[in-house]
């Protein structure tokens, strides 16, 4: 028999290793694909909640501003990037806020292909929100941004 039919598993079980491919091993897949895409999609605060309950978010992803207006205790923006960043920068109002959270974005064989990051800008009511981000690979910048009403 060839060695490329042998069984991989069974050759690494044979030789007391785990298989590369295997659970809890980690391996190699390639280089991070680069960014190829930024995006704003929404917009959270406690007083869109307050007045839309169960609903936080604004959906911003198709239009460059809010409709409704945000503000109150806590207010976030939502990003979503396809691929890898290098470093990112996020500005509301024309200054700088800070991640607090993010959220890989997974395709179908759990491999990370993008993300989703939280913004915290609960010390404005109101502005401009910027987002930039450099590619891993290229250092090529993406950019979005929305206005907050």
């Amino acid at each position: 028999m060839s060695e490329l039919h042998v069984n991989r598993e069974a050759r690494a079980a044979a030789a007391g290793r785990v298989a590369e491919g295997a659970e809890g091993r980690v391996h190699q897949l390639g280089p991070a694909p680069n960014l190829s895409s930024i995006h704003v999609i929404a917009v959270c605060s406690a007083d869109f909640y307050a007045t839309y309950a169960p609903y936080d978010c604004e959906d911003v992803s198709t239009s460059g501003s809010t409709v409704f207006n945000h503000g109150g205790a806590w207010m976030e923006v939502i990003t979503q990037e396809m691929g890898y960043r290098a470093y990112g920068s996020a500005t509301m109002a024309g200054n700088s806020v800070s991640e607090i959270h993010n959220q890989g974005i997974l395709n179908v064989y759990n491999e990370y292909i993008g993300w989703y990051r939280w913004f915290d800008v609960s010390a404005y009511s109101s502005g401009y929100f910027y987002y930039s981000a450099a590619s891993i690979n290229t250092y090529a910048v993406y950019s979005d941004s929305v206005t907050v009403l």
